[in-house]
């Protein structure tokens, strides 16, 4: 069954716990992934931001096995996987996007995204900027190589003068 409750369940020992965030509307047998990989505090507080703002339906946590890799909880198959898993439902209940208005009000509203991160839009590269720039990536680590070396090379010369200096006395 569905954890309800946050606190309940969770081990507070245990640091690596990792849950996730679910809205769950029982007319329909429908759920949406709000938010996952978050600590058991994380999770308390996503559940008292949609419990505010989602009144049909209810904000339940679900206990995740391990850090999801997806970054976009929606597009996270784990997630899914790991509802209908933990659910105990006949039948198992369906995965439903969350509509853009409720995103829209979750990136604007009271909780700040874990990690936030600005990313520059993505821009189709034509194969000979492709080109170009594997270019200007090789030049700059044979670059950084010959640094090293030059160094490993200094190093090296300190060490064969400290070795003459010893085998002469």
């Amino acid at each position: 069954m569905f954890l309800s409750n946050p606190t309940k369940g969770v081990n507070r020992s245990m640091p690596s716990t990792l849950q996730l965030v679910i809205l769950y509307d029982a007319r329909r047998n429908l759920y949406t992934v709000c938010d996952h990989n978050l600590t058991p505090e994380r999770a308390e507080e996503q559940v008292a931001y949609w419990r505010s703002g989602q009144p049909s339906a209810s904000v339940l946590v679900v206990d995740q096995r391990r850090r999801h890799a997806i970054a976009d909880a929606q597009l996270c198959p784990e997630c899914r996987q790991t509802v209908e898993r933990s659910s105990g439902l006949k039948p198992k209940p369906r995965f439903e996007r969350m509509v853009m208005e409720m995103v829209a009000r979750k990136q604007e509203g009271a909780v700040p995204a874990a990690a936030s991160t600005s990313r520059k839009p993505w821009k189709k590269k034509t194969p000979v900027e492709v080109v170009l720039a594997q270019i200007e990536k090789v030049r700059e680590d044979v670059a950084q190589r010959e640094e090293e070396l030059k160094a490993a090379r200094r190093e090296l010369q300190k060490l064969e003068e400290a070795k003459k200096l010893l085998e002469s006395k």
